[in-house]
Formats: C-alpha cells, structure tokens, sequence
C-alpha cells in the first residue's frame, strides 16, 4: 500500500508451486521449509507514510483497562503510533434482546433507509447473522476483539473477527470432506438426499482477510477510495528476517484470537493476530490455520513489518496448502502450526 504515492516499486510474484521461501520471525515459529504438493501464494505490498518516524519521543507505557468486559491494552509508541488491543468472550450462540432485534428484523430484511441505523440497534449475535449470513457462526467467534495500529496521519490498520468472516466463501468448499464422509456415504448409498446440502457455505471457514487500512475519523476504507492518498502498491521488499531473529527487548506484545471451530471434532480453523514491538520495529502476523484431521492443512499469512526511520509498512501475504497423505510426518506436528511450518 503506498500513501502519498512517494514510492516506486515493482510487481513481484513468487514462485507458485513447490519454492516456499517466507520466514516467520523467531516469537511466533522458525524459518519455513520446502513443503511438496503444496498449493502457493506469494504477494507483497508496501503502505507508505508521509513523513518517516522518529526515537526522539519515547514509547509510553502500557495501559490497561477494563469495561463491558472488555479488557483493553494500549501502547504509544514513537510520536506516531497508538497501538490498542481489546480482548472478550465469545459471541453469544442466541439473541441477546428479542424485544428489540425482533422489532427491528422486518426494518432490516426490508431495506429500509432506516437499516443501518436499526442495524446499530441489534445485540452482536443479531448482527453477526444479518451481516454474514451464515448457517453458523465459528464454535469460538470473538466479536468483540480487535488489534488497532492508528497512525498520527489519520490512517489505522485493524484486524476484527466480522471482516476476517466476510470474506468467507457462500459455497461449498470443492473436493473437501472430512475424513468420515466416505464411510458416511456409503452408509447412505440408497438415499435420494445424501448428496444435497441445504444453505451451502465453506464450512472450513477459510478466510484471506489481509487486515484494514481505514480512516480514523469514520473507519472507512481509505485504500479503495483514495482518500489521504493511501494506496496498494505491489514491491520486490521484504521483510528484514535477520533484523526480526535478533533478541531485541520487546516493548510490547498480545496474540489476540479472532475466530477458532472444530469443525464438528474433524480438525480447526482458527484466525489470529499477532504484535510485537521493538524500540526499532514493529511486526504483525495475522493468520489462518486450517486442518481437516487426515485430509489436508492450510495457512493464510499476512505479516506487516515497519522499522522506525522508514517512511512505509511492508506487508507480505502467503496462502500454503497441502494433503495430509503428502507431507509424511509425524501426527503432532500436523495440530501445531508452528512446528507444521519448519516442514
């Protein structure tokens, strides 16, 4: 992404395939492997700001808070940064207030030019399902938990549960069943509805959500309008592993859950967003792991890196995937997505 368009950079695209050569840093895992019958995406991209940032303000201390059970740390860092995470319990599985959701469901289905505003009205479970319109939500959907990197400029990069399930598919996920489903069908050859799926949706819950670049002001999405002259800009950077591996003191850092299901005891599909500042440096991971026990593993990364004294966040993004049959290690391995990534 580049703001105020002051930086040229070049399309790059990785080789796809079989040539993986991404690094997590060393607080979140090792150095990733070569992986066989993989399926891979490699994209990077960098968001320029408008002036570089500085050591002469240093960072503050953290503070913490408590409200509406939400518990909230925040960390000034540099004069150009506020870094906040919020942290909750899962999304409540029913209605919280039918009197005023049910009054406000035939507003909403409706379209009335009221909708949004009634929309505001609804408790989070209510509008988790007007929003998403899924046949369910994730066993664990932390609606209230989010990691928020405003910048003095005006622009905030976020991670929210709601947007990383937007963009989860409405159809069905092709060639993937659990590990069951043959035994299953074949149980149930000679019935006529074996083969038809009421509200068809991806069960596995993969998402590709890369994060937010918005206005502070009212939280729209400046890198599609343009506004403040943010924009994506394809680049051959990346990220400074060796800079990342050093046992720099870490000023701050929180993991905060965005969505996990067990896909009905077949596996997990968990998302997540990772910071940890250093007084040089800050870095984000944000991932989705998917395993279908016996069947296949999947991980969305999208990591964002900015060193203090640089006028841009580089943000790199991967998408891996392979089946269990092809990988030929050991069962522990394949539930820890942090060793799974050293093979």
């Amino acid at each position: 992404m580049t703001v105020g368009g002051n930086t040229a950079v070049a399309n790059r695209m990785a080789n796809a395939g079989r040539r993986l050569s991404q690094h997590f840093p060393y607080a979140f895992s090792q150095c990733l492997a070569e992986v066989t019958n993989t399926s891979t995406e490699d994209t990077a991209h960098t968001l320029s700001i408008p002036f570089a940032d500085t050591l002469t303000t240093m960072s503050a201390a953290i503070e913490s808070s408590d409200r509406n059970n939400i518990h909230e740390e925040r960390f000034q860092y540099t004069d150009q940064w506020t870094i906040t995470t919020k942290k909750s319990h899962i999304l409540q599985s029913k209605c919280v207030s039918p009197f005023i959701c049910d009054k406000t469901k035939d507003t909403v289905n409706g379209l009335s030019s009221e909708a949004a505003v009634d929309l505001d009205r609804v408790c989070m479970c209510c509008r988790y399902e007007y929003l998403l319109s899924m046949p369910h939500m994730p066993d664990m959907t932390y609606a209230n938990n989010w990691l928020i990197v405003d910048h003095k400029t005006g622009f905030s990069l976020r991670f929210n549960c709601l947007d990383a399930l937007r963009v989860v598919s409405k159809e069905l996920p092709r060639h993937l069943k659990v590990d069951a489903a043959d035994d299953w069908m074949k149980s149930r050859a000679d019935s006529q509805y074996t083969r038809f799926t009421a509200k068809p949706f991806d069960w596995t819950f993969t998402t590709d959500y890369k994060g937010s670049a918005v206005s502070v002001a009212d939280g729209t999405d400046v890198a599609t309008d343009g506004s403040a002259g943010v924009e994506f800009a394809p680049t051959d950077e990346r990220i400074n592993i060796e800079r990342l591996k050093r046992k720099d003191d870490i000023l701050f850092y929180d993991d905060v859950d965005l969505f996990e299901d067990e896909l009905a005891d077949h596996g997990v599909a968990k998302c997540s967003v990772k910071i940890r500042v250093m007084k040089q440096s800050f870095f984000i991971l944000m991932r989705f792991f998917l395993r279908i026990d016996n069947v296949l593993v999947r991980m969305n990364d999208t990591r964002l890196y900015h060193e203090v004294g640089t006028d841009f966040i580089l943000r790199e993004y991967t998408n891996r995937e392979a089946f269990v049959k092809d990988l030929h290690i050991p069962a522990p391995v394949l539930i820890d997505p942090v060793q799974l990534a050293n093979h």
